[in-house]
Order: structure tokens, then sequence, then C-alpha cells
């Protein structure tokens, strides 16, 4: 039970960390995060294990999660600078 677990913990951050990818990717080629759902469509479509997570319980494809997501990049940058 442990390890099924784990192994879903870890699908989770992977999921996770591949939004964040993304969404750091957009910010930086100015594109509008309006795209992203398309974007991650078009990643399920190629069929991206990372970006497939089969439980649906974590879901961060929404524009209030983008924003997050990108307001927390921009504040590790901006710490990384000062």
């Amino acid at each position: 039970m442990k390890k099924i677990t784990n192994n879903i913990i870890n699908k989770a951050y992977e999921y996770t960390y591949c939004l964040i990818k993304i969404i750091f990717w957009l910010a930086k080629n100015d594109i509008s995060l309006n795209k992203f759902s398309n974007i991650i469509q078009f990643g399920r479509a190629l069929e991206s294990s990372k970006i497939i997570f089969t439980f649906n319980s974590i879901i961060y494809e929404n524009l209030v999660s983008d924003w997050e997501f990108l307001s927390t990049i921009a504040l590790l940058i901006e710490e990384k600078i000062w």
C-alpha cells in the first residue's frame, strides 16, 4: 500500500512540475496563459506521460491556478535576483 501511495505522490509531483514548466515557458516566450489549456490538450494528444494524470483529484488547469503558479515563479526569480 505504501508503494502505491508513493507512486501516486510521485505522479502528482511530476504532473505539477510539468505544469509549472509549461507556465514558465509561456511567460518566457510572452504567450498568453489563455493558451495553457490548449498546450495541455496537445500534450495529452501526444500521450505525454507527465501530463496524463489519472487521479483527477488534482487538477491545476485553470486561470486561477495558472496565475498562482506564475506569481510563485516570479517571486522565486525576484528572490534569486535580490
